[in-house]
């Protein structure tokens, strides 16, 4: 079974966690060396897939609050950035400064990828329908973030702990 990997790397308090995606295995669903923030999940992940679906439906109340609604922190959207090598997979990154206008997300690379050719802060421009994510923080909760809360689910009490400190808002 061909398996992906996700990386969960705690950016500063209110900047959130992010997630990537590779190639290797791993049967725990979480790394457990400590400051080891690698997370596995095999590619048919049915609680990944149920979270873009989720993410996806929801999309409109993300678009809804972007540029209307004040006070709103830590605002970004997970995409799938595919390498121009064919044998590298998609690679999910993390995207901040978000702007929408027209059907498309403009974002900034909140993540240093690992498989991609990008940078963090690189600008990117997608169809707002291909997210897999999305999140935002208003008044210390965390809205979206459904992929977040697969792996914060997965963790056991004492990394959920953590996570939820290192987070900066907690999840609605």
């Amino acid at each position: 079974m061909k398996y992906y990997r996700y990386y969960a790397v705690a950016l500063l308090i209110g900047l959130g966690w992010t997630l990537w995606r590779g190639s290797v295995s791993h049967s725990s669903g979480f790394s457990s060396a400590e400051g080891d923030n690698l997370v596995f999940a095999p590619k048919d992940d049915a609680g990944l897939a149920r979270a873009t679906k989720q993410a996806r439906q929801t999309l409109p109340q993300f678009l809804a609050v972007l540029g209307s609604v004040d006070g709103l922190s830590d605002i970004g959207f997970k995409y799938g950035v595919k390498s121009s090598d064919p044998d590298v997979p998609t690679e999910f990154l993390w995207f901040d400064h978000v702007q929408y206008s027209g059907g498309k997300l403009e974002g900034q690379l909140a993540n240093y990828p690992e498989w991609v050719d990008m940078s963090y802060g690189d600008p990117i421009t997608v169809d707002a329908q291909k997210i897999e994510d999305w999140k935002y923080a208003q008044n210390g909760v965390m809205h979206g973030a459904y992929s977040i809360r697969v792996f914060r689910d997965r963790m056991t009490p004492q990394q959920r702990r953590k996570f939820d400190a290192e987070l900066g808002a907690r999840l609605d």
